[in-house]
């Protein structure tokens, strides 16, 4: 525990929070690991590209996942991005746990190895909702100015606001699971009906996940499973269906056609349609009336 000692006010209190604030280019060079402790990393604000495992994936506010000991990773495209990072070593995080009945679905929701699941795991981005996210970064700025501050029964204060967070991730990971495990199949049809009546409207892969309740790997995962394919190729092929339809229904122009199924850019959406079709828009109209 050398190096994370080095960065604790209390030698033998293995647990600290950090605020940093990136605002620059960062590139595959600045990539690093910490061998000696975990760090759970908290998005306060802003956004960038996190790379790790060969993948990089967008982060932004609310965002929360973890670096085991000699994982390596690294922030790209920083613009504003303030994250916070709870540095633990597995000692300190086995103490706080053994006082939980949910340490089982803490532990799988962040990612942690254990006796049951000892390999690595993939890596995996969860979300705070805006409630939740809120306590969290409460409770982390008061740790922040504990640790500051260092006035008479700091670590106390530390301690008590750990367990605090600790006990809001559980919940948020038993309800978390809990969604996934039992109401899965209702959220993901409720999400296919929102997609079919907004089709043209800006959805991404998270604020699908967001709408339906679910982590964004989750989300994935569950849509998937019940749907049969993965939530963005399944609103691809959706919108070259209501596009076809227009086409064949109406003497609208393919831009235009284009735009009002969700296609900003008119050539991308000619790329897709022939894929799909295996014609052009232009060519798909005129073979249909010609029928």
């Amino acid at each position: 525990m050398n190096l994370l000692k080095t960065k604790l006010n209390w030698q033998d209190f293995e647990f600290q929070v950090l605020y940093c604030v990136h605002d620059r280019e960062t590139d595959v060079r600045n990539s690093h690991s910490h061998d000696d402790y975990y760090e759970l990393v908290v998005v306060r604000e802003g956004n960038a590209s996190h790379g790790f495992g060969g993948a990089k994936n967008r982060i932004g506010p609310g965002d929360v996942f973890l670096i085991l000991p000699g994982e390596t990773h690294y922030y790209a495209e920083a613009r504003k991005l303030g994250i916070y990072n709870i540095l633990f070593s597995r000692h300190f995080f086995a103490q706080l746990l053994a006082e939980f009945q949910g340490a089982i679905e803490i532990e799988a929701y962040l990612g942690l190895p254990n006796a049951s699941s000892p390999k690595p795991r993939s890596f995996e981005i969860r979300h705070f909702d805006q409630r939740l996210f809120f306590q969290i970064t409460e409770l982390l700025d008061e740790i922040l100015l504990e640790e500051k501050e260092n006035r008479s029964g700091a670590r106390l204060m530390v301690l008590g606001n750990a367990l605090k967070l600790l006990t809001l991730i559980c919940r948020h990971a038993k309800k978390n699971a809990a969604v996934q495990s039992g109401d899965a199949a209702g959220k993901i049809h409720g999400m296919v009906r929102e997609l079919d009546r907004s089709f043209a409207e800006e959805w991404s892969l998270r604020s699908m996940a967001e709408a339906s309740g679910f982590s964004v790997g989750g989300f994935r995962q569950q849509f998937r499973r019940i749907i049969g394919e993965p939530p963005v190729a399944w609103l691809l092929s959706l919108r070259l269906e209501k596009a076809a339809h227009l086409l064949r229904s109406s003497t609208l122009p393919v831009a235009d056609v284009a735009e009002r199924c969700g296609f900003h850019d008119s050539n991308y959406f000619s790329r897709q349609f022939r894929r799909k079709f295996g014609c052009s828009p232009r060519r798909f109209r005129q073979r249909d009336a010609a029928q």
